[in-house]
This record gives C-alpha cells, sequence and structure tokens, in this order.
C-alpha cells in the first residue's frame, strides 16, 4: 500500500485582504488534488471574529496568529537585530522570517491572492525542489547589477514567490541580517521577501511553473484553456473580484499536473536589454505605451 504523504502549504493575511483570502483559499482547496493541509499565518491585525470566519469557511485549515508565536520568533531573532527591526516595519517580513523559522523542514507557500480554475496537481513535491512562479520582470528589491554581484551570477530571472518551494536548509538567517544592512539591496522594501528567496533558491538548479497555466503578468490577465490560476498581484489585484466572479464548477475532475522548466539564472545581457527596452519606451508617444 502506497502512504501519500501530506502537503503542509502555508500562507500570508491579513485583516485588508481578508475578504479575497477566504474565495482564494476556497479555490485552492476546491481544486488541489495533493494531499494537503493548508495553514494561514496572520500579520497579527486579525481579530477572534475574523479567525473564527476563516474556520468556519474553510473547514480542515489552521490559523495561526502572529500575536500567538511572537515570543517564539523573536526568541530566535534575539541575535539579528535588523531582522528584529525589519520585522516590525515590515508586513511580509512575515513571510521571510515567521513562515521559515516555524517551518521545519520544507517551506510550501501560496499567496492569499491567487484563484484556482480548474484541478490541479504537482505544484508541491516530496523532494522539496526549489521552485517558483515566473514574472515577465525582475520584482527584485535592488538594482540587478548589484544583486547579481552579491549572489556569485546565481540569482534567477524573473522568481515570483506566489507559489513557491524551498528547502528550509536553504533559509539563512545571518545573510538576511548582513542583506538588510546593505541601502543599495534594498532600495524596494516590498521586494526584499522574493528577492531573497529568489538567492536562496538560485544558489542550485530551481524550476519555474508554467507560465501559461500560472498567470503573474497584466498582459496574460484571461482565463485560457490552459489557465490553472491567476496571481492577481501589483496593480491588477483590484480585478480579483472581477475574476472571482469567474469561478464555475469545472467540467472535468480529471486534475491538470503542473509543468516545470528549469530556471534561467540572470545575466548581464538580459540587463542591457531590459534597460535598453525601458528607455525605448520611455521615448515612445504615451498614447503608443
Amino acid at each position: 500500500m502506497t502512504v501519500v504523504k501530506q502537503q503542509i502549504v502555508r500562507s500570508l493575511t491579513c485583516k485588508r485582504d481578508l475578504e479575497m483570502a477566504l474565495i482564494a483559499y476556497a479555490s485552492f482547496l476546491k481544486y488541489n488534488h495533493q494531499h494537503t493541509k493548508l495553514l494561514v499565518h496572520t500579520d497579527g491585525s486579525l481579530d477572534e471574529r475574523d479567525i473564527e470566519r476563516l474556520h468556519t469557511s474553510l473547514p480542515g485549515i489552521e490559523v495561526i496568529d502572529r500575536k500567538t508565536t511572537n515570543e517564539q520568533v523573536r526568541d530566535v531573532l534575539a541575535q539579528y537585530p535588523n531582522c528584529l527591526k525589519f520585522r516590525e516595519t515590515h508586513p511580509l517580513s512575515n513571510k521571510i522570517l515567521d513562515i521559515p523559522i516555524l517551518e521545519s523542514s520544507c517551506i510550501k507557500f501560496i499567496d492569499c491572492d491567487i484563484l484556482f480554475f480548474k484541478p490541479f496537481t504537482g505544484f508541491f513535491s516530496n523532494d522539496c525542489s526549489s521552485r517558483f512562479c515566473l514574472e515577465d520582470d525582475c520584482g527584485y528589491s535592488g538594482r540587478l547589477v548589484e544583486l547579481m554581484k552579491v549572489s556569485s551570477n546565481s540569482i534567477p530571472e524573473g522568481c515570483n514567490t506566489g507559489i513557491f518551494q524551498m528547502a528550509k536548509q536553504k533559509f539563512d538567517l545571518a545573510y538576511i541580517e548582513w542583506f538588510l544592512s546593505q541601502q543599495n539591496l534594498c532600495m524596494f522594501p516590498g521586494m526584499i521577501e522574493q528577492t531573497l528567496f529568489a538567492l536562496f533558491m538560485g544558489s542550485d538548479d530551481a524550476y519555474i511553473y508554467d507560465k501559461h497555466q500560472i498567470s503573474t503578468s497584466r498582459n496574460r490577465l484571461k482565463i485560457s484553456e490552459q489557465t490553472i490560476a491567476i496571481h492577481f498581484m501589483y496593480d491588477f489585484k483590484n480585478r480579483f473580484f472581477e475574476f472571482a466572479q469567474k469561478l464555475v464548477e469545472y467540467e472535468s475532475n480529471e486534475p491538470v499536473t503542473i509543468n516545470l522548466t528549469k530556471a534561467k539564472r540572470l545575466k548581464y545581457a538580459y540587463i542591457v536589454k531590459r534597460a535598453l527596452n525601458t528607455r525605448l519606451k520611455n521615448l515612445m508617444p504615451a498614447e503608443q505605451k
């Protein structure tokens, strides 16, 4: 008899995103065909009534409130003052600090702003190989040239951590402490967690989910035959509820397997091409952009 290992998948939400999270998590649990336990972390802004709504709407999930794990996480970070400061000032610090600290083996994560449209399997694996979504751009916290220097040219192209998997052993608090002290690497604080995960996962072979199956682009903001999920991030998050109305009972219960390809390492040629494209776009008349 084959024993199916349960996947422990974590997420993070807050009071502002609660209505969106309830719909997003319901779509994930409905269409996910892997044996999964969903652990929903909060940033501490949810009250008891909010947490009860999560439990009532999503039977079987576990809610981990930041207020109940504060002491445990702060004890781990006692020797890392930059990490402690970052944790107190940036909401997404929960994703790069609390969640990895509280995980014992393999970090498996989904954001609370992703809608799933059909049955699927394969986002996560037992071998805990590094895998993540692909962005059209590189949403990182510092200049790409500077990041390539500190990563020994191993940072991947276009890493998006809306859905990702990474071994806990890659998580390095000492490195995060150093990184947070480098002003040139932290120019865009909202991108710090994604950048650090990209650096950790780029240290060896990593894989990307098929960009046609899991869309993270405003240019692919439509439901096609290939679409399994859409990540409503950045400036198109406000279209989440519009697409949530398009959730229908999928006619087939046969799960689609997520396709993986090997992630590309960031190259200087990519940076030059990106800079040229940006310059050309800035020179274009406004009506042509």
